[in-house]
């Protein structure tokens, strides 16, 4: 039981981690192409 545990949990914080770049690279990337859109 313990040793499932911490396994349980670094696999949980990764999958945070993984979202939350994912919802990063969601966000970050229309404002980029809004930036570049309005140079041309």
């Amino acid at each position: 039981m313990h040793r499932i545990l911490p396994a349980n949990k670094v696999a949980i914080i990764s999958w945070f981690a993984t979202l939350q770049q994912y919802l990063i690279v969601c966000s970050t990337y229309p404002f980029l192409y809004g930036k570049l859109f309005r140079s041309l």
